[in-house]
């Protein structure tokens, strides 16, 4: 059919998993390589975060091999590599809370981050909050997508918003390292970019208003600011203390 066998939904898969690849080179891929950036100056990555950036590869290349195999109508071979992807999200959600919770201890250990001063502290809280929206947003889009799965549309977008949902770290490493310094206008614009030519694409191939993609564009579109909204609150914050001080003991 048609409609399942677009190959905008592969290359979008594809450009998806070459800002992953280009914005964790310098940092990941080929890190002996490159002079790291000052909070990665350590002598090895800690596992929890090697560990991280295998499955997170993993989920965005079968990510693109998924979308390959219903391009080329391998639709039962596609259902049964979804058992793989269904673990492999587990598995990106697990280690994507380790290296969460560790990223604003390792700042402090380092001395990047003075804890008492509030502003530093806020200003920190700010990608804990857009981390943890991303991981909601993903468990919620990748449940979705497995809840619906015989819903081709459904299943598939929830899969790329989920995936999209991982992008802000990948695109902001990934614009600097290309353009030094583009400042984050880029990454924000490209950020927003991806799920509006889904929108767009979804509502010319289907010739009608495409629900699902209008759904996930909102969501995504959602999330930054409520990071920052979160993180400028007083109950935000001292949630990003109660966190900290759980951490401590």
């Amino acid at each position: 059919m048609k409609t399942q066998h677009s190959r905008f939904y592969l290359i979008l898969t594809i450009i998806l998993l070459l800002f992953v690849l280009l914005g964790f080179t310098r940092t990941f891929y080929l890190r002996p390589f490159f002079e790291q950036p000052e909070r990665w100056q350590l002598d090895r990555l800690p596992t929890v975060y090697v560990i991280h950036g295998i499955i997170l590869t993993a989920w965005f290349l079968l990510l693109v091999i998924q979308s390959a195999l219903v391009n080329v109508r391998k639709v039962a071979v596609h259902k049964k590599l979804g058992y793989a992807m269904a673990v492999l999200a587990v598995l990106v959600v697990f280690t994507s809370i380790l290296a969460v919770l560790d990223s604003t201890p390792r700042s402090i250990r380092m001395g990047l981050l003075d804890p008492e001063n509030m502003d530093d502290m806020r200003g920190q809280s700010i990608p804990l909050f857009l981390d943890l929206l991303s991981l909601v947003v993903f468990t919620i889009a990748i449940g979705a997508a497995m809840v619906f799965r015989k819903n081709p549309v459904l299943h598939r977008t929830a899969v790329l918003i989920g995936s999209m949902a991982f992008m802000v770290v990948a695109l902001v490493r990934a614009t600097f390292f290309v353009f030094p310094d583009s400042g984050m206008l880029l990454p924000a614009v490209l950020f927003f970019l991806l799920p509006i030519l889904l929108v767009v694409h979804d509502w010319i191939l289907f010739k009608r208003f495409p629900k699902y993609a209008i759904g996930g564009f909102i969501i995504l579109g959602l999330m930054v600011p409520l990071a920052f909204f979160i993180s400028s609150t007083d109950w935000g914050y001292q949630f990003f203390l109660a966190y900290l001080s759980g951490l401590e003991r």
